[in-house]
């Protein structure tokens, strides 16, 4: 375990969020495959699963969970992506995806989500949080405005770099 960065090793109080581990890599990237699916987002599979490898066995540049339903089925992932603000004082995160399957939408379960990344990030001393929304996804986008996440009067730019070796 990073000592700068300590990582909660577990889920949360409600049940929604299991830590992600190894053993859970094929199920965590048939999720990373439908998620990129959905958004018809560029997706090369060797690479992606390189990557996965990579962060379940080292929580240094983020964290990834399973989302579970009420009913302990699988619904989806997340994945908190560590950072630091200077201008907030501290270490911030990244609600760099967050998946939940078709079948679980509208029941609760992204704000049970949201909530107990909350509380994670809250008990790993984060000052902020944030997250990415589609524009086109104003539905996701109302979610994360009912949970507190609100727009800054700033636009974010982004700059691709590596490109090839980022698909």
């Amino acid at each position: 375990m990073n000592q700068a960065f300590p990582i909660l090793e577990r889920g949360d109080a409600d049940g929604v969020l299991q830590v992600a581990e190894g053993a859970d890599a094929d199920t965590l990237f048939a999720l990373i495959v439908e998620f990129y699916r959905h958004f018809d987002y560029p997706f090369e599979v060797t690479a992606k699963r390189r990557l996965l490898e990579e962060l379940l066995g080292d929580s240094t540049s983020g964290k990834f969970w399973l989302v579970r339903a009420a009913n302990g089925d699988l619904a989806g992932y997340v994945f908190l992506a560590w950072c630091f603000s200077f201008e907030y004082g501290g270490r911030t995160a990244v609600v760099d995806e967050l998946y939940v399957r078709p079948e679980h939408r509208g029941q609760g379960l992204g704000e049970r989500v949201l909530r107990a990344l909350s509380d994670i990030a809250s008990a790993l001393g984060l000052v902020e949080l944030q997250v990415e929304v589609e524009r086109g996804n104003p539905r996701a986008a109302a979610l994360y405005r009912r949970e507190g996440f609100a727009a800054r009067d700033r636009e974010v730019l982004n700059k691709l770099l590596n490109v090839a070796a980022a698909p």
